[in-house]
C-alpha cells in the first residue's frame, strides 16, 4: 500500500523524494503517482504527496535526514537567522573599519596589506 508524505515549509519535490525514500532514484515514480507533469511542481506546506509502492528506500539516508542539522528543508527560524546575519554584515564592516571591495577604508585612506 502506498504511503503519504506531508510537505513541510520550503520543501521542493526533490526534498520530498529524499526525505520520504532516501533516494532521488524514486523521483519519476513519485511524480507519476501524484500526476505531476514536470520536475518542478509547486508544493505548499501541508500538502499530501503519495509515495507509491515499490520505491527503493534507503533507511540510512532517511534516518540521517531526520536529524538536525542534516534536514533538507528550511524552517522559518533558519531563514530568519540567515537574514539577520546578512543584515548585520554591512553594519559590522562599517563599525570595524573593514574595507569594501575597492580597498577603501572607512577613514577614506587607501591601505596596503
Amino acid at each position: 500500500m502506498s504511503s503519504i508524505y506531508i510537505v513541510q515549509e520550503g520543501m521542493s519535490i526533490f526534498d520530498v523524494c529524499l526525505n520520504a525514500t532516501g533516494s532521488l532514484i524514486n523521483l519519476d515514480a513519485i511524480l507519476s503517482a501524484n500526476n505531476f507533469t514536470d520536475w518542478t511542481p509547486t508544493l505548499s506546506s501541508g500538502q499530501s504527496i503519495t509515495i507509491p509502492d515499490g520505491v527503493t528506500n534507503d533507511l540510512n539516508v532517511i534516518r540521517q535526514l531526520a536529524t538536525y542539522p542534516s534536514v533538507n528543508n528550511l524552517t522559518g527560524q533558519i531563514i530568519n537567522d540567515i537574514n539577520n546575519v546578512f543584515n548585520i554584515i554591512p553594519l559590522w564592516i562599517l563599525l570595524t573599519g573593514y574595507w569594501n571591495d575597492n580597498g577603501l577604508w572607512v577613514d577614506t585612506a587607501f591601505w596596503i596589506d
